[in-house]
Order: C-alpha cells, then sequence, then structure tokens
C-alpha cells in the first residue's frame, strides 16, 4: 500500500465511509504495513531518503523553457554608454549643454548609418558628419528638420565621446576614493590639471568631462568633493559653474514638465525634483558659485508648488467630493480616496521648500468647504424616502472616512454630529 492509498484510505475512515464496511483493527493493520514497507533510511545508504521524498513530494513537471526577454545589447545601446549620464527624457525648454534628449537619437543613429555605412559608429563618424553638415548647408537643414537644436546637441555627443577614456580613468580613481574613504590632494590637482587641459583645447568637452563625472551615481559623493576643491582654482571655476547651472536647469525641466500649462499635474515627478533640489542644496549648496542657481530653482519650485499644484489639487478635490443626491447615489470615493493621499503626500514637498503654512492654509479652506457641503447634504438626505436614506447616510459617512487622509479626526466631529443627529431622529421616528 503506497501512501496516496494510505491517505486515501485515512480521509474515508475520518468521513466514516469504510466505519461499517471495515473494522478498526483491519485498517490499523493495513496502515501499519504501508508504513513498515517504505524503504528504511541508513546513513550509509542515502538513497532510503530519496525514495522517501519522492513519494512524499512527486518530482514536478518539466516547465518549458522560455528565453530570456530582455533587450539586446544593440548598436545604439553601446553607442549611447560613453554619455548615458547625460541623457534626458524630454526635450528642455532651454537646453543647456550636456541635455541630450533621446528622441535625437534614434535619427542620429540612422543618418550615421546611412552615411558611414560601418558596423561601428563612435568619434571618427560623429565628427565627419558634423564637417560634412559644415560644408553642405542643405544636408544640414535637412537633418534638423526634426529639431532645432540637432546640430548643437550632436556637437555635444561628439565632445563627450572625445573625452570617453579621460572620464572612464577620473571615475576608476574617484571609485577607488569612496572605497577607501579618502580623497588625496594628488587625484585634485590630477584631475583639475585635466580639466584645464581640455579647456585651453575644447572647453565643451572641459564642461562635460566634469559633468559626466559628478553624474555617475557610484562615485557621485566623491565627485561632489571633487567640485569644492575644482572651485577653488581658477582654471576649472568657470567649469564647475556650468556644471551647477546644468544641474539645477536640469532639476528645473523636470519639475516644469511635472506642471504642464495644460493638462494633469503631476505630483509624484513634482516631489522627486523638490527632492532632488533639496539634495543639491544639501551637496553643493556650500559653494559661492552655487547660491544664485539654486536660489533661482528654488524659486520656480515654490512657485510651481502654491501656485499650480495647489490651487490644481484642491480643485480636483472639490470636483471629486459629492455635491449633490446624484453624488451619493454613485459615490467616487475610491477616486476621492486616491486623490486626497496624493494631497496628503505633497505635504512633505511644501515642508521642505519652508512654504508649509501655504499647504495649511488650502488644506483647511478645503476641509472647511468639504464639511459644509456634506452637512447639506445630510440635511437633505434627512428628507429622502426611507429606501434612499440609508444609502445616503452610508455614502456621506464613505466620504467622511476618506477625508481622514488629510484631516484629523476633530476637525470633521462637527459633521460626524450632525449625521449621527439626524440618524437619531429618523430611527426615533420610526420607532
Amino acid at each position: 500500500m503506497t501512501f496516496n492509498t494510505l491517505r486515501t484510505v485515512g480521509t474515508l475512515r475520518a468521513a466514516g465511509t469504510l466505519r461499517a464496511a471495515v473494522p478498526a483493527s483491519a485498517l490499523d493493520e493495513a496502515c501499519w504495513s504501508s508504513v513498515t514497507s517504505l524503504p528504511r533510511m541508513s546513513i550509509d545508504d542515502p538513497s532510503g531518503a530519496n525514495e522517501i521524498r519522492e513519494v512524499l513530494h512527486p518530482a514536478l513537471p518539466i516547465l518549458p523553457y522560455w528565453p530570456d526577454g530582455r533587450r539586446s545589447h544593440s548598436g545604439l545601446r553601446h553607442f549611447c554608454e560613453p554619455f548615458a549620464d547625460l541623457l534626458c527624457d524630454t526635450v528642455p525648454e532651454r537646453r543647456r549643454t550636456g541635455q541630450i534628449p533621446r528622441s535625437v537619437l534614434r535619427p542620429l543613429w540612422k543618418l550615421l548609418h546611412r552615411e558611414r555605412k560601418t558596423p561601428q559608429v563612435g568619434l571618427a563618424e560623429v565628427a565627419a558628419l558634423i564637417q560634412r553638415a559644415a560644408r553642405d548647408q542643405s544636408f544640414a537643414e535637412d537633418a534638423a528638420a526634426d529639431h532645432p537644436d540637432f546640430w548643437n546637441i550632436v556637437d555635444d555627443i561628439r565632445a563627450a565621446l572625445a573625452v570617453e577614456d579621460r572620464v572612464r580613468d577620473a571615475r576608476d580613481h574617484l571609485r577607488a576614493a569612496t572605497i577607501a574613504g579618502i580623497f588625496p590632494h594628488w587625484l585634485s590637482d590630477h584631475l583639475a590639471d585635466a580639466v584645464a587641459g581640455l579647456s585651453a583645447a575644447d572647453p565643451k568637452a572641459a564642461d562635460l568631462f566634469v559633468m559626466m563625472v559628478v553624474r555617475h551615481r557610484p562615485v557621485a559623493r566623491t565627485a561632489l568633493e571633487m567640485l569644492g576643491r575644482l572651485a577653488d582654482r581658477s582654471t576649472t571655476r568657470s567649469h564647475v559653474a556650468g556644471l551647477i547651472d546644468r544641474l539645477a536647469e536640469d532639476v528645473r525641466s523636470r519639475a516644469t514638465a511635472a506642471v504642464p500649462p495644460r493638462g494633469p499635474a503631476d505630483p509624484a515627478a513634482l516631489e522627486t525634483a523638490v527632492r532632488d533640489l533639496t539634495a543639491l542644496k544639501l551637496s553643493v549648496g556650500r559653494l559661492p558659485l552655487a547660491a544664485l542657481p539654486l536660489a533661482r530653482l528654488e524659486a520656480d519650485a515654490i512657485r510651481l508648488l502654491t501656485a499650480r499644484l495647489l490651487p490644481e489639487a484642491v480643485e480636483g478635490i472639490l470636483r471629486l467630493a459629492p455635491a449633490d443626491m446624484t453624488d451619493l447615489r454613485r459615490p467616487g470615493t475610491r477616486h476621492l480616496a486616491a486623490a486626497l493621499a496624493s494631497f496628503a503626500r505633497s505635504r512633505r514637498a511644501f515642508r521642505a521648500m519652508g512654504v508649509l503654512p501655504a499647504y495649511e492654509t488650502a488644506l483647511i479652506g478645503l476641509t472647511g468647504a468639504v464639511s459644509r457641503r456634506l452637512g447639506d447634504l445630510a440635511v437633505a438626505a434627512a428628507h429622502l424616502p426611507a429606501d434612499e436614506r440609508g444609502a445616503a447616510f452610508a455614502a456621506l459617512d464613505e466620504t467622511l472616512a476618506v477625508l481622514h487622509l488629510i484631516a484629523p479626526p476633530s476637525r470633521l466631529q462637527p459633521v460626524r454630529d450632525l449625521i449621527r443627529d439626524l440618524t437619531g431622529q429618523e430611527l426615533a421616528g420610526v420607532a
């Protein structure tokens, strides 16, 4: 008797199916014989344990093999690796040196292959393309038809490819300094000399060298320490200033994209931009060169929070809150809860920017408006027919429950007391 048979007999016995047909002693004897018939496990011979394991845990069926669905390492991805830290998803309104939109990469890649027809594309191919554009005006205009700043972006890519080896060496040195926990003076002198040499030959390449080193996440903390020392040198101060301006503009472009002139705002994206601004202030805010760019960026972030995000969030919540009896019959509590949760999360951004009083003022006005609206609906619901009255009060109570996401219970207590009094009068009338 196998374990499957034993399990079946035990189940039937527990259910009482075999109680009348088979005596209990016979069942116990059959179960014991099945257990003693199993192979014994020996220390010298572990095969018995494997057999028992196979009985207790049958082998799983062989599943079909699906190939890995990750993207292949294409030629375009390999081409973008040297300047991957400079890529941005959106096209900024005021593009700075080193901001390379991803939308330009595919047209440039096709153009390079059409011109050179070589499997490998690098610095020489990009430089040759720029030289042809300088000679042939019609070719340059056709290539830049889709993007007005096309050739300036291509020149940024050219400069980034020109310093690829130097950037890799600098990252290796900074990675070693990160592991060691110190930043030696000789490394600062070495990087300063590299930036100064690049600045004399190709100022754009010097700017991009500093950007690609600092923006590389594994060495970002040590690289920011490098900025403080480079800012003290007259030969490298301008490149540090350009980098700070570029970092500030990068945060500004993402914050502006989070609150478009037309269309809904993205509070999560704006909060991320505010968090990046806070990180910039903690890292490079002590540098005198960073005072003016970061002050302008902070003013823009405050304007987006107080003049754009806050009114739009309040308006959206008021639009989702119940306004009449029709809304009580079909309450959209789920959407209201999502809007309230987003509004509550945005409080951290207002506090980080030092404008929490503006948020608190809007919050008090919002909860007061919604409370008055719910109180009026509660009075109107008390005069509904009996079959609709209970559902209306339940919808009001559900709305009050989600309002606790932004307001303390004490602020909503008057409305709860009003609903409790109205429902109590209703029960008294029924009695």
